[in-house]
């Protein structure tokens, strides 16, 4: 660069060179350097601060001027072979040039509510972004769980549909139907079928290789088959018990225990179904057979008394280890407040049925034991033992009677469950099961379960996750009824063929 000339009049050189024929706007004047006081173009100076501020403009307009020429063999500002440095006016500094704008305009701020202070953001964190699923808040009037739950655990997939929902429009008509009928899964015709409904199990200590009840884990594991993930899906004897027959989440005073029963709130109303209701408009019959129901001279029934503190509770009295709260159909008034609460009886009735034949076999029985052999650990005030001992033993005595009739050699099915895991001790648990399950209350916790008919495999184990909901709506499904509440839920599944498989015909062995 040439260091005695000004960088003006480096520039004002070249553009008079380049364009001769131009009118310039910078105005003669006498410059006291010119010989003779020639009148020329005077030498304009700036500061080096103000030459830098405004190299970057000056730069702009005269790349215009030459843009504005049209191009040339030497319209570059490198054709005059000196490096130039632009500057332009003294006056003003230089401006910042804009952001470029951004790829995705970021969203406005909300305009907080008047007479509120806007939150702050929360500040940045090191915290991984997967943690763990914090344990479900215990529902109102629950008990307390020394464990916490895990996240619900993936929902089976044994349903096989074989006759899906009726959508498809008519070859003949070409018209769609307005409603679809449920899929149902590939199930064999079963014939009776019996719910043992016991209490406070735990899969892996009833089934562990030092099991209290060494008859359910040796002897009913190797006749039936073995569901280890069966799960509870509430807190409470009540709330698994309307699930059961109802497939409804538990109201919060019955996940309190209804010691005093109101109407609605813990004994729901007439227009609610439950599965009972179901077999008996479909011509099914049914009976729930409830232990130490009759302690008291009651025939059948027993249903709890409204707006009364309910004296059956699951602690036994002197005399009655019957409990209300155990015995699923006392909290439907569609069972109670008809003639269906007859079906409703003692658990004595049951040795009286099956003596009688197979025709005296309901269609569908309910069993539940007394409180102290239902696998409560709880004080018997005759003296005998409770807990999961006295279960197995129950359960020992019971079964070969269920399973020794020709109604189930043929074409029976036994189910043993248990209403919900412990609540507290050493084997407490709360993980809920699958999803489309009750929000917001805990889980019931693993129970397991067993299934014994002749459409299973004897000695095996099923390793899938189901519960409460899943069964009533396999028991829908087989009874060829239609799914109430959350059994109707799509993620809901209830077992397939790989629980009960129907036998291989005669030409296919």
């Amino acid at each position: 660069m040439h260091r005695d000339r000004p960088p003006l009049d480096v520039v004002r050189a070249w553009a008079e060179q380049r364009f001769p024929d131009r009118a310039w706007p910078w105005a003669p004047t006498t410059d006291p350097d010119a010989p003779d006081g020639a009148g020329r173009p005077a030498r304009l100076t700036l500061s080096t601060r103000a030459a830098a501020g405004a190299s970057g403009a000056v730069l702009a307009l005269g790349i215009g001027i030459g843009l504005a020429s049209g191009p040339g063999p030497d319209s570059s500002l490198a054709a005059t072979g000196d490096p130039v440095v632009v500057v332009g006016p003294a006056a003003g500094p230089l401006a910042a040039a804009p952001a470029p704008a951004p790829l995705l305009a970021p969203a406005p701020a909300p305009t907080p509510a008047p007479g509120t202070v806007p939150e702050e953001p929360a500040p940045a964190t090191d915290a991984p972004a997967v943690t763990a699923d914090p344990a479900p808040a215990p529902a109102v009037g629950a008990p307390a769980t020394d464990v916490p739950a895990p996240a619900a655990e993936e929902p089976a997939a044994d349903e096989e549909p074989t006759d899906a929902p009726a959508t498809d429009e008519d070859p003949a008509t070409g018209d769609v139907p307005t409603t679809a009928g449920p899929a149902r899964p590939a199930l064999p015709t079963v014939g009776k079928v019996t719910v043992v409904w016991m209490a406070d199990g735990r899969s892996e200590r009833t089934f562990g290789s030092d099991s209290p009840m060494p008859y359910v884990a040796r002897t009913l594991a190797a006749e039936g088959l073995v569901l280890p993930r069966y799960h509870a899906v509430t807190r409470g004897a009540i709330g698994n018990g309307v699930a059961l027959l109802g497939g409804l989440a538990a109201t919060p005073e019955q996940l309190a225990g209804c010691t005093t029963p109101t109407a609605g709130t813990c004994v729901l109303p007439e227009a609610t179904p439950s599965l009972l209701n179901q077999l008996t408009g479909a011509g099914r019959t049914w009976k729930v057979y409830a232990g130490a129901l009759g302690a008291t001279g009651v025939d059948s029934c027993r249903a709890p008394e409204l707006d009364r503190p309910d004296p059956a509770g699951l602690q036994p009295r002197p005399g009655d280890a019957f409990a209300t709260a155990r015995v699923p159909a006392l909290w439907f008034a569609s069972v109670t407040a008809g003639a269906d609460c007859g079906s409703v009886v003692d658990l004595g009735q049951l040795d009286r049925d099956l003596a009688a034949g197979d025709d005296a076999i309901p269609d569908f029985s309910l069993v539940v034991p007394d409180v102290c052999d239902s696998g409560i650990e709880v004080p018997c005030p005759d003296g005998r033992p409770s807990g999961p001992a006295a279960a197995d033993a129950f359960l020992a005595t019971l079964v070969p009677k269920l399973t020794s009739t020709a109604a189930h050699r043929k074409d029976g099915l036994v189910i043993v469950v248990w209403d919900q895991a412990p609540a507290t001790g050493p084997f407490a648990d709360a993980r809920p099961c699958c999803s489309g399950r009750p929000d917001g209350v805990p889980g019931g916790g693993r129970t397991g379960a067993v299934v014994l008919s002749p459409f299973v495999t004897a000695g095996t184990v099923q390793d899938k996750p189901y519960d409460h909901l899943a069964l009533l709506r396999t028991l829908e499904d087989l009874f060829g009824l239609d799914r109430l509440g959350l059994a109707a839920d799509p993620a809901v599944q209830g077992f397939g063929p790989k629980v009960l498989a129907a036998p291989a015909a005669d030409g296919d062995r």
